[in-house]
């Protein structure tokens, strides 16, 4: 899985293993940043080939997760000639078709995602699927997520607003407007064997609520996850009930420095912070927003920011290992198991042993273990 660099916004591929299948969840970007931006700008073709490369010789399956611009915008820019829209396999969408179409700016970027899905279904060789999914929690959502690794996709929650009764925290509407985008976002789970990830998109409270209140033998002790709406305080998408219940050993930031936003700020990166779980990687830097001000820290946890890391891989390898791989100074980061069960840990030691190899501790890195890939491969 990657969490690839578009700044402001979010974009992940996976590669499901042994499978002719890669998913891509969400593709978008705000693209614009602050005027004192340090950082270089995204280049949308870096972001091209590195989906195309971690996708290579498979069809991907694209998930949008709600319709908010920095979650498809890049969509039409990324697959925009005829060869491109043909390594798709189907689009699936967390939203209502009529109403994204009623409200939509033929100029803006509603109207060229708009005719961009219309292309698809025109494809003269191979016209493409698109579905939109309104319904809470929707069957045919579940049933329509591909296969993926060992088990198929977990469908944890979305369009949770769209309940009758919709929960307490969620903003009232009219026909003709869904203000609860963000809350209705599509959150699902990708499970490889003990190895697991959540990615979130943009839930807020009432979203991760709803989930550990029907849902939290599903979400506790996750390997890795991707923080709620690009790990913003807003409306507690990462409170402390959540960020406790999944426990998660390394937790990754999809952000940027568009003005106005300010993700992550401080407050929830010090509740990350505070999980006894966290893997311990070699130093590397975490920029976060202290009264809306950039600030940047240099850590040992397993928190990671695309903003200082650029492209963020994980890749689940077997025995229940998981490799953190990013460009941060150029150092890789090791595998370690995804669980701290005992039984799994001196498993792996007896067959480290047999190759001369030594595993130290759950929470320690494998120095010299033979993953199959070295930095030179991404």
């Amino acid at each position: 899985m990657r969490v690839h660099n578009v700044g402001q916004g979010n974009c992940v591929g996976v590669n499901c293993p042994q499978m002719d299948t890669a998913l891509l969840v969400d593709c978008g970007s705000k693209e614009h940043t602050h005027r004192d931006d340090p950082f270089p700008p995204i280049s949308i073709e870096a972001v091209k080939q590195s989906i195309m490369q971690l996708s290579v010789g498979k069809r991907i399956t694209v998930i949008i997760t709600h319709l908010d611009e920095d979650h498809y915008k890049w969509l039409p820019k990324i697959f925009n000639s005829d060869t491109d829209k043909e390594r798709i396999k189907r689009v699936l969408i967390i939203g209502d078709e009529d109403s994204f179409v009623r409200h939509s700016n033929e100029r803006g970027s509603t109207g060229k995602l708009i005719k961009w899905i219309e292309s698809l279904r025109m494809l003269p060789k191979n016209p493409k699927t698109v579905t939109f999914y309104s319904n809470y929690n929707d069957p045919l959502l579940q049933s329509a997520l591909p296969p993926c690794g060992i088990e198929l996709p977990a469908l944890l929650a979305a369009n949770v607003c769209k309940q009758i009764p919709p929960p307490r925290h969620c903003k009232s509407i009219t026909e003709d407007q869904n203000v609860n985008k963000n809350a209705d976002s599509l959150v699902m789970k990708l499970n490889h064997g003990a190895c697991s990830i959540i990615l979130p998109a943009d839930a807020e409270g009432v979203t991760t609520d709803n989930i550990l209140e029907n849902r939290r033998h599903e979400v506790e002790n996750t390997t890795v996850i991707l923080a709620p709406h690009h790990g913003s305080e807003k409306e507690h998408a990462n409170s402390d009930e959540w960020i406790r219940a999944v426990n998660a050993k390394v937790a990754l930031f999809s952000a940027g420095t568009y003005i106005g936003y300010y993700h992550p700020p401080f407050e929830v990166i010090q509740r990350f912070r505070e999980s006894p779980i966290l893997n311990h990687l070699e130093e590397h830097p975490l920029s976060f927003y202290t009264d809306q001000r950039l600030g940047i820290d240099f850590t040992h946890q397993g928190l990671l920011n695309t903003l200082n890391a650029g492209n963020i891989t994980v890749h689940f390898l077997e025995d229940d290992f998981f490799v953190v791989e990013s460009y941060v100074g150029n150092r890789l980061l090791r595998p370690t198991p995804c669980v701290t069960d005992e039984s799994i840990i001196q498993r792996v030691v007896l067959e480290e042993k047999k190759d001369e190899r030594t595993v130290k501790g759950s929470s320690e890195m494998v120095a010299d273990m033979d993953v199959g890939w070295s930095a030179d491969d991404f």
